[in-house]
């Protein structure tokens, strides 16, 4: 699945879409996505000016994205709203300059409308951060 894919399954467009690609995915599962980090995105502008790096909430941000397109494709939930409603995350290095990232989200726990989380972003194989979070599943009417 493709950026624009994503966009429309997700409901995130512009510069605050935080993924480009699915790589793989197994249904109430798993999911694997692609993340291109470019020297020139438009963070590293605002972000620690004289050390710009990629910000914590941003890399978050792409691992609550990667979770709510695996929750996206059931269609069971694909009229549903997502809310983030608790979030631990640990960072063990930076993000800078041109990155590819591999975004690995885990669905280990569901109980009612509730959905359990663990992910963690990787550049070259390293662990930049991981993550363990709730989403709460809100139908819309």
């Amino acid at each position: 699945m493709n950026k624009s894919q994503i966009s429309k399954l997700i409901r995130i467009k512009g510069q605050l879409l935080m993924l480009d690609k699915i790589l793989k995915f197994k249904l109430n599962k798993s999911i694997s996505t692609k993340f291109k980090v470019k020297k020139k995105s438009w963070f590293y502008k605002y972000h620690l000016i004289n050390r710009p790096i990629m910000p914590g909430v941003l890399m978050e941000e792409a691992m609550f994205q990667s979770a709510v397109c695996l929750l996206k494709l059931d269609n069971k939930n694909i009229l549903s709203e997502l809310l983030l409603v608790e979030s631990s995350s640990k960072f063990y290095s930076e993000i800078a300059g041109n990155n590819d990232l591999k975004i690995l989200t885990d669905l280990y726990k569901k109980n009612k409308n509730l959905y359990y989380f663990r992910s963690r972003i990787l550049s070259k194989d390293l662990i930049k951060c991981k993550s363990e979070f709730i989403l709460l599943r809100k139908i819309i009417n």
